[in-house]
């Protein structure tokens, strides 16, 4: 199932990286047009948005081509998904943290189409992170499940550390 669910999720990333990147550019044209500067952390999120709408292909290449067309190594397949992914989720933190301290509410920020700006790029950031904790998560499960983490073991008697392989009998696969 969740083999299944990580392309959709790299979908729905890269869609709202998109937005962001709209929202981004939108506030860092009107800063710039106004007062002539752009905040700092506008442009990391800006560069954020590109940077994941570049590694959402390669991802969805690398889990697509390996289990339909290459069929290269899983797990050299899930080290490249989930390098490029932790990079990537650590800017989406890092950023919207700094974002969030930077607009904490709407009452600092005024009011507003600007506002309504500030807000969303800030709800838009944490939608990223968190598809994207969402996406490494299950990235983890299927690397469990492939015996790549974890011991590689498939299953064990009685559930305790220690315990030997079940071994395959009649009935088992």
């Amino acid at each position: 199932m969740y083999a299944v669910a990580r392309p959709f999720l790299l979908v729905l990333l890269w869609i709202f990286s998109l937005v962001e990147l709209g929202l981004t550019g939108a506030r860092i044209n009107h800063t710039e047009h106004l007062a002539g500067f752009h905040e700092g952390i506008v442009a990391a999120l800006l560069a954020t948005a590109v940077l994941t709408m570049l590694w959402v292909p390669y991802a969805l290449f690398t889990n697509l081509g390996r289990n339909r067309y290459a069929g290269g190594s899983v797990r050299t397949g899930l080290l490249h998904e989930g390098g490029g992914g932790l990079i990537v989720w650590i800017m989406w933190l890092v950023c919207a943290a700094i974002f969030t301290n930077d607009i904490p509410a709407k009452r600092f920020c005024g009011v507003g189409r600007q506002c309504d700006l500030l807000i969303a790029i800030q709800a838009i950031a944490w939608i990223c992170f968190s598809l994207l904790t969402i996406y490494k998560v299950m990235l983890l499960m299927h690397a469990s499940a492939q015996g790549l983490i974890g011991g590689g073991r498939v299953a064990t008697r009685g559930g305790v550390i220690g315990d030997k392989p079940v071994a395959a009998g009649p009935g088992r696969v």
